[in-house]
Parts: C-alpha cells; sequence; structure tokens
C-alpha cells in the first residue's frame, strides 16, 4: 500500500466547494470525501457572522449532492458523530493536547482511508487550519475563492431552495416588528416546532420583494465570505508550499489548466487519459442534468450583475473592503 498523504478542500460556501471536491475524487490517486468534519472550523465571529435566520422551512441544504435519502441519513449521522467528537475532544484542555492530536489524527485516518491505494485522502469541509497542521504535519490545503457578489447570489438562492428566510423577509410589518427582538424569535422557533403555525408564505422570496437581497442576508453572506476568505489568504501566507489557491473562474473558464495546476500540487498522475476522465466524470452541465433539487443552480460568473442594485453594491463595498481588488476580481473599489 501507498503512503498515505492528508488534504482539505476549502472555500467560502458557494464557491464550487463541492465541484471541486468530486472533480478530485473522480482521479484514480485520489480519495476526497463530501465534507466529513473531521476537524471542523468552530463558528466563532472571527470566521463566521452570527445572523440567524427567522424562520427554516428545514428542506436540506444538501438536496441533489446525495444518490438517495439513505445515504444523505448516513451523512447527516456521521456529521453529528463526529461533532461529538470533537466537541469532547476540543473539552480535553490544553494539557492534554498531545492525546487530543493523536486521537484526531487516528480517528481521521480510520475514516478518510476507505478505498485501498490511493496516494492522497482528503475531505471537503471548513477545517481549522492549525488544528489540521498540528495533525497532519505534512498535509496539504486547495483552496477554492469565487467572486464574493457571485458568492451573495449563489447563496440567497442556495437559502430559498432550503427555505430560509432573514430578518427583513416578512412580508407583514407586525411580524417584521416581532422578529427584531432574539428572545421573541427564539419563543418562536421553540413554538413552531411544537405547534407548526409560522409558514414560509408569510415570507418574501425575490419575486415578491422585487429585488433579490435585503440588508441582514447580504451582510451576512458578504461578510461570510470575506472572513473565510481572509484566513484562506492568511494561511497562503504562513503554509506558502502546502497551500494552493484555485479561483473558480479560472476553473470554469480553462479547467485542463487549472486541474494540472492542482495535480503537479499533489504530485500525481497528469495525464490527458487521466484528466480527460476527470473532466467528464465532473461536467458541470451533467452534474446540474442529475440534480434534481437544484444544488448546482448555474455556476454563472457576473451573475451578481443581474440581481445587485446601487443599495447592494454600496452594502458589500463598505462590508468587503478591497478585498476583490486583492483577490484581482476589480481594479478599483469604484465598479
Amino acid at each position: 500500500m501507498q503512503n498515505n498523504n492528508f488534504f482539505v478542500v476549502f472555500g467560502p460556501s458557494k464557491s464550487g466547494t463541492t465541484w471541486l471536491q468530486k472533480l478530485l475524487d473522480s482521479h484514480s490517486e485520489i480519495r476526497c470525501h463530501f465534507q466529513l468534519p473531521i476537524l471542523h472550523l468552530e463558528r466563532s465571529r472571527k470566521y463566521f457572522h452570527k445572523t440567524k435566520v427567522v424562520f427554516n422551512a428545514g428542506r436540506s441544504p444538501f438536496g441533489g449532492v446525495f444518490e438517495n435519502e439513505e445515504k444523505e441519513r448516513k451523512y447527516f449521522d456521521q456529521l453529528n458523530y463526529f461533532n461529538g467528537i470533537l466537541k469532547h475532544l476540543r473539552g480535553l484542555g490544553q494539557g492534554n493536547e498531545e492525546l487530543m492530536i493523536s486521537t484526531m489524527r487516528g480517528y481521521s485516518k480510520e475514516f478518510l482511508i476507505d478505498e485501498p491505494d490511493r496516494k492522497w485522502y482528503g475531505t471537503k469541509s471548513y477545517t481549522d487550519l492549525d488544528l489540521f497542521f498540528r495533525t497532519f504535519p505534512e498535509g496539504k490545503v486547495i483552496n477554492i475563492v469565487r467572486d464574493g457578489r457571485d458568492v451573495c447570489v449563489s447563496k440567497r438562492f442556495h437559502m430559498y431552495r432550503v427555505g430560509a428566510y432573514y430578518h427583513g423577509d416578512e412580508k407583514n410589518k407586525l411580524l417584521y416588528w416581532l422578529n427584531s427582538s432574539g428572545f421573541i424569535r427564539k419563543v418562536f422557533f421553540h413554538l413552531n416546532k411544537k405547534t407548526p403555525f409560522l409558514k414560509e408564505s408569510f415570507y418574501n422570496s425575490h419575486e415578491t420583494a422585487g429585488k433579490l437581497f435585503n440588508e441582514t442576508c447580504l451582510t451576512k453572506f458578504t461578510l461570510d465570505w470575506k472572513y473565510i476568505t481572509q484566513y484562506i489568504l492568511e494561511w497562503k501566507k504562513k503554509k506558502p508550499n502546502q497551500s494552493l489557491i484555485v479561483k473558480y473562474e479560472n476553473l470554469k473558464k480553462d479547467p485542463e489548466k487549472e486541474i494540472i495546476k492542482i495535480l503537479d500540487f499533489l504530485e500525481v498522475d497528469k495525464t490527458e487519459k487521466q484528466i480527460g476522465g476527470m473532466l467528464q466524470a465532473t461536467d458541470f452541465k451533467k452534474l446540474k442534468a442529475k440534480d434534481d433539487k437544484g444544488f448546482f443552480r448555474k455556476g454563472s460568473i457576473g451573475d451578481w450583475e443581474h440581481h445587485f442594485n446601487d443599495a447592494d453594491k454600496k452594502l458589500f463595498k463598505k462590508l468587503s473592503g478591497n478585498l476583490l481588488v486583492e483577490l484581482g476580481y476589480v481594479n478599483s473599489e469604484n465598479w
């Protein structure tokens, strides 16, 4: 059996991480799991903006990813299991760090190495990169970034698909006022679980609202994108030889070139036959054709231009700073 190496696919939500995971998993020397949170990034304010939805219809966020409901159920069982282990291990305290790391290394290998004779094993998931590199000092990170404006558009449609709505989506002014209180929102959630009285029809979609965003959701999506992207850039500086950044737009425009870059990074087979097989297995049109629930919606570049109004542009610029410039998506903040 070959020596096993470990990696993670990392990127802001709706930046093409699932597409990249499927792409890598189709290579004969690479096993890349879908979102196993083996070393999960804690959802602190540093990495995620803590705005909660005011109503959630409870539809699966992964509809269209799994082949059937049984596989999706097994995934959520694993998800709960990993989160339980991480909570326990993090609770051991600093004095038991060596025990925590060795335990994490052991169970990570146990779950990631599920197919023999692969050179690399990994997962697509928000990952505590400090913990990852302490657990696997020779590990690598393949990051994917995308224009934050397109991320916001994709995220909003994804949340509509899930049935999740934010403060400002309420059709009724009284409901809007009630949802302004965090305490009342908690009461609503608690009561609604026992005896559902809130309905999805109480909230605006982009069709009924006449616009895609409200201030609450656009703030959430923009800051989540900003914090995670900055985290990626920070770790790229810390681990330049073990961290690769791929742009979603480049992967769409010239997939063969970007795939070669990734395969060089992992030092695996990059023959024409191998790359051709990867492209055929993960063609975006084919993924959409198999997806009856809309997880792979459009994947368009520049779709934000159809949905951002002047107020959205102003808010995004205010919140994101010069990050679009830093990433090379615009030449100045006057876009």
